[in-house]
């Protein structure tokens, strides 16, 4: 029942299926794509592509070609669970042809014929699976009137390779999906939040700001929320805490990095109306500054960075260094990030 093999016949087109095949960019475009495609390489009356869900086996989407409405449905009733050939694909986890698992009589009295191919009178089933690391997410499906049809060695091999191929590509696009997915909720969960919000991508240059922080901003800067934003986080790029004013409208800027993904950082806004204080010592840290110290301390936690300090309070920028510094080794800090932390958290 094996056909001649035929090495090396299908190897350019081949290459061709698979360079098409990993340029989809969704499992619906994929199937498609799989649909143009499989013609190139194998010759059947009837093919599809399913693919199901690894938990339970139950197919998620189909594409097919050459099948009745009719036909599909009686198969999902009546042939699926009893169908020898899927049986021995999912078990075996390999390329299964009928005319290699049963003589012809066999399979023509099999309830799975009588019941369901004898309706395209489909003498020979091949279906290969779709393998994703350890798990079958899908199978290859071909049928054809000719026994002999998609039995050679090389035909086997053939369906056997577009099963891998196509399961590498589904497994990214169903892990991209599930990113997806994962993102969006969280970006919904985050818009919904009563704490204005910024989250910085670092590595792709986007900011998202969640309803809260869009109004924040529109309420501190209305000409233009995101150009004033943009300026306060350059004025001093690397403090986790900052404080601006715009308008009679205060706004304090604390910074966090995802310890999880160093890329991304998450910014809260709290705006006050109102003229802006400055921001105070507890009574046990100004007893250990002298009272320039304490003036230093208090800007640099606002977020100026030495220049800026130097310029408000007509210093030397080497002497708002020897300030920090001296300010540093008293309260036992190493930072303008560990110094907020003090001076806003106690921390």
């Amino acid at each position: 029942m094996t056909g001649p093999a035929r090495p090396g016949v299908a190897s350019p087109a081949l290459v061709a299926v698979v360079d098409s095949l990993a340029a989809a960019a969704s499992v619906a475009e994929l199937q498609d794509c799989y649909m143009r495609a499989v013609p190139q390489l194998l010759s059947s009356r009837s093919f599809a592509i399913y693919v199901r869900d690894p938990r339970n086996r139950a197919p998620v989407s189909r594409a097919t070609e050459g099948a009745s409405d009719v036909f599909l449905s009686r198969y999902e009733e009546l042939g699926r669970e009893r169908d020898p050939v899927l049986r021995h694909c999912l078990t075996a986890n390999q390329a299964a042809h009928s005319s290699r698992l049963m003589s012809q009589d066999r399979w023509t009295e099999h309830p799975v014929y009588r019941e369901v191919m004898s309706l395209h009178g489909w003498r020979m089933v091949l279906e290969t699976p779709i393998v994703a690391g350890a798990e079958i997410v899908g199978t290859l499906n071909f049928a054809d009137r000719d026994a002999g049809a998609l039995s050679s060695d090389e035909d086997l091999a053939v369906a056997t390779a577009l099963g891998r191929v196509v399961g590498l590509v589904l497994s990214g696009l169903l892990r991209q999906e599930t990113l997806l997915r994962e993102r969006d909720h969280l970006e919904a969960a985050v818009d919904v939040c009563d704490n204005a919000l910024v989250l910085t991508d670092h590595r792709g240059g986007q900011r998202r700001f969640n309803a809260a922080a869009r109004a924040a901003l529109r309420r501190v800067a209305p000409d233009g929320p995101t150009e004033w934003l943009e300026n306060v986080m350059a004025a001093n790029p690397d403090a986790s805490t900052q404080v601006a004013e715009a308008g009679g409208v205060r706004a304090t800027l604390r910074t966090v990095r995802v310890p999880s993904q160093p890329a991304l950082s998450v910014t809260t806004l709290d705006i006050q109306d109102g003229p802006g204080g400055e921001i105070a010592l507890s009574p046990s840290l100004s007893a250990l500054l002298s009272p320039r110290e304490r003036e230093v301390a208090r800007l640099a936690v606002s977020g100026l960075h030495d220049d800026q300090i130097a310029a408000k309070i007509f210093l030397s920028r080497y002497t708002v260094k020897q300030h920090l510094k001296s300010i540093y080794r008293k309260l036992g800090v190493d930072s303008r990030t560990a110094l907020a932390r003090l001076v806003l958290h106690g921390t």
